[in-house]
């Protein structure tokens, strides 16, 4: 088994740990994005030592973390390369570099925001 694995485009699995990657927001494996996100976090992290900094839980008691791997900031180069949006304000000004530029995801001109999509998905199942 290779680690990381990754799960999504903002979740990997290291050590038997579940880690969400702090400060992003990636397209749902259910939109049209979402295997796209994944496949980029995968090219970031291949055949790299990752290194974990830990920065809290989530509301489900899953780790977030800055993730480093080889290349430095994970999370930053999801957003600069257009494969994830800014969470939490933390990489704003890379969000809108690559959106001006039309990378990766940006390419049409837009992402389906991802925390709209899971509320709309959780709306139709209740």
């Amino acid at each position: 088994m290779r680690d990381p694995v990754v799960i999504d485009g903002s979740c990997v699995l290291h050590n038997g740990q579940r880690i969400r990657i702090w400060g992003i927001d990636t397209p749902e494996a259910s939109q049209a994005e979402g295997l796209s996100a994944k496949d980029h976090l995968v090219q970031l992290c291949q055949r790299r030592h990752i290194h974990v900094v830990p920065r809290g839980k989530d509301a489900n008691g899953q780790m977030v973390a800055y993730l480093f791997c080889g290349r430095g900031d994970i999370g930053a180069a999801m957003v600069a390369g257009g494969y994830a949006v800014s969470a939490n304000g933390a990489y704003v000004r890379l969000e809108m570099s690559s959106r001006r530029n039309r990378m990766g995801l940006w390419r049409d001109g837009w992402i389906e925001n991802p925390t709209i999509h899971r509320l709309a998905k959780k709306k139709r199942l209740t």
